[in-house]
């Protein structure tokens, strides 16, 4: 796991403070994403975790979560949720993107089916 900066740990000290109900608005590059998901691997009672993100970001997304504490992240795709593929509830994180999230003129969506899921923490980045 990647060591947090000591800014990082008093933030995610503050977030646990606040139970998770936090606006993380740190400048660019100060590493929000990182203390998001410390502050989430130190709740693994807090699954699924789902993270809201532009599409341009879900990838990297997967890879942090996957670089800095080996989480296998469930990228969503498509506006129609292909449920097949397997339990969601298996992996760490579900990734999405605000795009596909509501129902539109390409599809249902995915809202319905993760609010069934009875997420426990939602990132919005």
């Amino acid at each position: 796991m990647t060591r947090p900066y000591q800014f990082q740990i008093q933030g995610v000290r503050r977030m646990h403070q606040l139970r998770g109900r936090v606006l993380l608005a740190d400048s660019m590059g100060l590493g929000k994403s990182l203390s998001a998901l410390l502050y989430a691997a130190r709740r693994p009672d807090l699954k699924p975790i789902i993270v809201v993100c532009p599409a341009s970001l879900k990838y990297t997304w997967e890879r942090e979560s996957a670089i800095h504490f080996n989480w296998r992240a469930e990228v969503l795709e498509s506006m129609t949720p292909d449920v097949s593929s397997g339990p969601f509830t298996q992996h760490n994180l579900l990734v999405i993107n605000y795009d596909i999230l509501h129902p539109g003129k390409h599809g249902p969506g995915w809202l319905h089916f993760l609010k069934g899921l009875n997420p426990q923490l939602v990132i919005l980045d």
